[in-house]
């Protein structure tokens, strides 16, 4: 847990799930999931840093692969 491609994963699957769900979840809910599992984790605050910018980029660049390449992504 923690990389980028765990993240990528995490968000590639919540969208593949939305295809056979009756509730889907938006990119924005995962993210929002993934941010609080990864502040309820017991480990040492710099590590806390890393995992939430691999998140971030990882959130960015599964947008962009989804939404193209001009969609703006804060």
């Amino acid at each position: 847990m923690g990389s980028v491609e765990y993240f990528i994963d995490q968000f590639k699957s919540t969208i593949m799930n939305n295809f056979v769900s009756s509730e889907s979840h938006s990119m924005q809910e995962t993210l929002i999931r993934l941010k609080k599992e990864v502040d309820g984790l017991e480990i040492d605050k710099k590590s806390k840093e890393v995992f939430l910018q691999n998140l971030t980029l990882a959130y960015r660049r599964v947008l962009q692969e989804v939404a193209g390449p001009f969609v703006k992504v804060r």
